[in-house]
C-alpha cells in the first residue's frame, strides 16, 4: 500500500535490469538483466533464483500465473523469432511452448490460469505494392490462446454446422 519503511531487496546490481513484475501473491519479483538472464527473487528471504537464460537476446516480457507458481516469457531463437516459454517457480524447470518457426511475444495468463494468451506473427496476408514492384505482407499479428489444462472449458465451444437434407 506504499505505507511503511522501504526495504532494499537486492544489492548486487552490477548490470542493467529490466522492469520487475510482482507475483500476484506479492511474495516474489521477476526481472531480467542485460546478461540475458531471467531471475525470481523471494521478497522475504531476499534469495535470487536464476530461472532461465537466453543465448541470443534479452528476455524483456514475462508474466506471472494467477497462483504465482508459473512464469511465462519470450526467448528469441537463432532465427530472430520469439518463442513462448513456461517456467515452474518451485522446480525452476522451463519448457518451450511454441515453435521456432513463427514469431510469438508478450504471453500473459488468463485470469483463471486456464489459458495463455499471446501475440503471434503468423498470418501471411500477401499484397502487391501500389508503388514498387514488390510484394508485402501486412496485418501479420493476431492474438492466440493455448488451453493449459484439459479440464478447462473451451474458449469457443464447437458448434456443428451440419444440416439435414430433406428428400
Amino acid at each position: 500500500d506504499g505505507l511503511g519503511k522501504e526495504t532494499q531487496i537486492t544489492n548486487n546490481g552490477k548490470i542493467w535490469r529490466f522492469a520487475p513484475v510482482w507475483s500476484p501473491d506479492s511474495k516474489k519479483l521477476a526481472f531480467s538483466d542485460k546478461n540475458q538472464t531471467l531471475w525470481v527473487v523471494d521478497i522475504k528471504s531476499k534469495k535470487m533464483n536464476k530461472l532461465d537464460r537466453s543465448d541470443t537476446n534479452d528476455i524483456q516480457d514475462y508474466s506471472w500465473s494467477p497462483d504465482s507458481q508459473w512464469l511465462t516469457y519470450t526467448k528469441q531463437e537463432d532465427s530472430g523469432y520469439g518463442s513462448i516459454w513456461l517456467a515452474n517457480i518451485e522446480t525452476k524447470k522451463s519448457r518451450q511452448l511454441s515453435s521456432a518457426n513463427t514469431s510469438e511475444q508478450e504471453p500473459v495468463f488468463g485470469s483463471n490460469g486456464n489459458y495463455l494468451f499471446f501475440l503471434s506473427n503468423r498470418d501471411y496476408n500477401l499484397s502487391f505494392s501500389s508503388y514498387e514492384f514488390n510484394y508485402l505482407y501486412h496485418r501479420a499479428t493476431r492474438v492466440y490462446a493455448v488451453q493449459l489444462n484439459s479440464s478447462a472449458p473451451a474458449l469457443y465451444p464447437y458448434q456443428s454446422d451440419e444440416v439435414e437434407l430433406s428428400k
